[in-house]
């Protein structure tokens, strides 16, 4: 487990706030109330360059994986980078060759959501 609800809870205490916020932490829970999954989105970042967004801190509960929650924190986070005026998208993830987990997170970003291994693309049209 990567992130327990306390710290998700915890970094979306630090984000910034307000309507001119740069971090926002998207957060998934079930009608319940119970946290699924976060992912944050930062528009332009010091380390990427004019017009490109950055999103990252995927987390999704492994029982919720493969239903679509993940998919739909990138769906959040790549509309409010676009409608901050984002043309591109950066990420970065850990790969460690032959460890199921990994391999199967890299086929993810890689083939379905288009990131090459330098871990940047286009925001696809909303």
């Amino acid at each position: 487990r990567r992130l327990s609800e306390a710290e998700a809870c915890e970094r979306l205490a630090m984000g910034d706030a307000g309507v001119s916020a740069n971090r926002v932490l998207h957060l998934a829970r079930t009608k319940e109330g119970a946290l699924l999954g976060c992912c944050s989105s930062t528009v332009q970042p010091p380390w990427t360059g004019s017009g490109c967004g950055h999103w990252g801190l995927m987390v999704v509960d492994v029982a919720a994986q493969g239903t679509g929650v993940g998919s739909d924190l990138v769906r959040a986070a790549e509309e409010r980078l676009r409608a901050a005026g984002c043309r591109e998208v950066q990420i970065e993830y850990e790969y460690t060759a032959g460890d199921p987990a990994s391999e199967r997170l890299m086929q993810w970003y890689e083939t379905r959501l288009g990131f090459s291994g330098g871990g940047r693309r286009s925001l696809k049209p909303g």
